[in-house]
């Protein structure tokens, strides 16, 4: 069974979102994909231009979430996706208009859903898990 979104995801000022995160995730509000653990996911990347494609989904009920990198908030298409075996769907272009009320004037990190920039000390050996001491990937 092979299923197949054809988008085009947009930012505001309407040129393509490069490396945009787009997924099919069981319907539900804005950002609800990240605490959804009962239904099947379905993510991709855009390319340079937006346009993505999503093969080999299940068949079912889905939305349209997504996020960009360095950009604040979260998308998501209202559309209610009925996927069958063997069926493309077309959407055309989407558009993410940011959450934003007017220049940021102060920002504490970058909105890439990491927390890389910030430090994190070593803790005071006294208070170390020693489950977690002497492990190879840290």
């Amino acid at each position: 069974m092979t299923e197949m979104v054809v988008l085009r995801f947009v930012s505001a000022q309407t040129f393509p979102a490069d490396s945009a995160y787009i997924g099919l995730a069981a319907p539900g509000e804005k950002g609800s994909w990240q605490s959804e653990s009962k239904g099947y996911q379905f993510w991709t990347k855009t390319d340079s231009n937006g346009i993505f494609q999503i093969w080999n989904v299940l068949p079912g009920t889905y939305n349209i979430y997504g996020w960009v990198e360095s950009i604040l908030g979260d998308y998501k298409n209202e559309t209610i996706l009925n996927l069958s075996p063997g069926s493309s769907t077309d959407l055309g272009d989407l558009i993410y208009e940011p959450p934003k009320s007017g220049p940021t004037i102060w920002e504490i990190g970058v909105p890439d859903r990491t927390a890389g920039e910030f430090f994190v000390p070593d803790p005071t050996p006294k208070y170390i898990n020693r489950l977690y001491v002497n492990h190879p990937e840290k």
